[in-house]
């Protein structure tokens, strides 16, 4: 296996954090108390509407693919402000594979049913090309009828025709062949080009709800999850249920997204966090995100009140949220919420960073993040 970087002339098939030989991450085992920390995004930061609009997302990856984080996950977002940087995850993973040289690169989520499953294969091909072999895609059914502009026909049947795709793309990106009818009528066996560095694409479905968990076990696919709808102990017992019922439990894996910011001053956090959060989650009520059913009956009457009463239940939400969601706080306590989680089942944390906070506050947090990171691998080291 060559051990060059892509870009400069050569590539690297990456062995860790996914194993290229089951397409499923290598040396998990249940009981881990291991966890990896990554970086997500969705482009809900305050940046001067001058300023380059993909600077701070480089400036975040390029430092964690410098300090050895696992890997930057990429939503896939449509016709609205709320993650209006992604409209197509791949386009921008090509651009972090030319600046990077370790880092695993993930969309987080792919929309299955709005794509042709070989488009993909030859979109994420190209970045898996180009980044040496570290692609890796969690796919979602959708939610937003909006967002299904691009494919109206797909949207109530949405949850088979995920399923499908993944079996499609999967299939495809292991070097098999589909039959489709071309122009004229006739059916043609077609193989995706070019090639990926890897044959088996490691594989997450996007799952909200405990029976999501059920539904990738039977896949046989990792999970992508967060904690909109799921409390920390919830979370255990379906992480449980998704092992019990993996046909290889010993090979699954399990990514939590949690919106992070972290801060040496105790409380401090929590304060510059609460206002940015507040607006990040009315921007999800706003676009008719239903995972904030979390919050009682709150999202359900907050588009019936004033606006001083709304910006008060999102303070109160985002309150709670920061209380018992996130990984917003001291360094100490980002450590307490990774064993806990860890402890839980969960094999690694996508670190939301961009909720709203200012460039400089983002980037002060990922030097945090980092001393966590090392807290975490110290203890490993004790063991």
């Amino acid at each position: 296996m060559t051990e060059v970087n892509p870009v400069m002339g050569g590539h690297v098939c990456v062995p860790s954090p996914i194993a290229p030989s089951s397409g499923q991450p290598a040396n998990k085992y249940l009981g881990s108390q291991d966890i990896n920390l990554s970086l997500s995004f969705f482009s809900s930061v305050a940046v001067d509407d001058q300023a380059p609009r993909y600077d701070l997302l480089m400036r975040c990856v390029e430092l964690a693919d410098r300090e050895g984080l696992h890997a930057v996950w990429l939503p896939e977002r449509h016709f609205g402000d709320f993650g209006e940087l992604f409209p197509n995850p791949s386009v921008v993973a090509a651009a972090i594979s030319g600046r990077t040289r370790q880092i695993g690169i993930r969309a987080g989520s792919v929309v299955a049913p709005l794509h042709d499953p070989l488009r993909l294969v030859e979109e994420w091909s190209v970045v898996d090309n180009l980044s040496g072999g570290r692609v890796g895609i969690s796919f979602a059914s959708g939610w937003n009828p909006d967002d299904f502009v691009l494919s109206p026909d797909s949207f109530e049947a949405r949850r088979s025709i995920t399923s499908e795709v993944i079996d499609t793309v999967r299939l495809l990106w292991s070097g098999e062949s589909i039959r489709r009818r071309n122009g004229t009528g006739a059916w043609v066996d077609v193989f995706s080009r070019p090639r990926p560095l890897c044959k088996h694409l490691p594989t997450w479905l996007t799952v909200v709800r405990a029976d999501g968990f059920i539904r990738a076990a039977q896949m046989g696919v990792n999970v992508l999850t967060g904690m909109m709808e799921l409390k920390e102990a919830e979370l255990a017992v379906a992480i449980r249920n998704y092992r019990a019922e993996h046909p290889k439990p010993a090979e699954s894996h399990v990514t939590l997204l949690l919106h992070t910011y972290i801060d040496p001053t105790h409380g401090r956090a929590a304060d510059l966090a609460r206002g940015p959060l507040a607006r990040y989650l009315g921007s999800h009520l706003k676009s008719g995100e239903s995972a904030m059913a979390t919050n009682g009956d709150l999202s359900n009457v907050i588009g019936t009140v004033n606006n001083t009463d709304k910006d008060a239940i999102l303070m109160h939400m985002a309150r709670r949220y920061i209380a018992n969601r996130s990984m917003i706080g001291t360094p100490a306590e980002a450590v307490s919420v990774c064993q806990r989680l860890a402890a839980a089942g969960v094999d690694e944390i996508a670190c939301l960073v961009d909720f709203g906070l200012t460039p400089d506050h983002v980037l002060a947090g990922m030097e945090q993040l980092l001393r966590v990171r090392d807290t975490l691998a110290l203890g490993r080291s004790d063991r």
